[in-house]
């Protein structure tokens, strides 16, 4: 994956958790959460970013016309980064570079990006990746 797209996603993410935590604080305004335990209070958090993150992918998607949802005459979009350079202090445009390297769709370089993440620390991952095994009661695992 290019740096400029870890660069764009690591924005994004960053984007995310914080929409997470104002999400998680509205619904505490709104609603007494103080029965819910630690570990559901938790599991509100994750479905709030979980949803984020998919927003995510499904805007990323529209860029490749992913579900073949964009109009007629459409085929899809470009994220171009306009790396530039520094030379006694004065900055120099570079020619521009798709953030895709390859023929990867835009989503699935998200979803990727991710779970290369969560690889790496694993709280990362959202619940739409996870493969939690489910509990021996059959509800899921906390």
């Amino acid at each position: 994956m290019s740096p400029e797209a870890r660069i764009l996603f690591q924005q994004i993410l960053d984007g995310v958790d914080s929409w997470t935590r104002q999400a998680g604080s509205a619904v505490r305004d709104i609603v007494d959460i103080s029965a819910l335990t630690p570990a559901q209070q938790r599991e509100l958090q994750l479905a709030i970013r979980d949803k984020l993150q998919s927003l995510v992918w499904h805007i990323l998607g529209r860029f490749d016309n992913v579900g073949c949802t964009l109009p007629s005459g459409v085929w899809g979009f470009r994220i171009l980064a306009r790396p530039y350079s520094v030379d006694n202090g004065t900055k120099t445009s570079l020619p521009e570079v798709d953030i895709r390297q390859g023929e990867a769709d835009y989503a699935d370089m998200w979803q990727d990006w991710l779970m290369e993440l969560n690889r790496l620390s694993v709280p990362n991952l959202p619940p739409f990746l996870r493969q939690d095994p489910p509990s021996p009661s059959g509800s899921p695992a906390e």
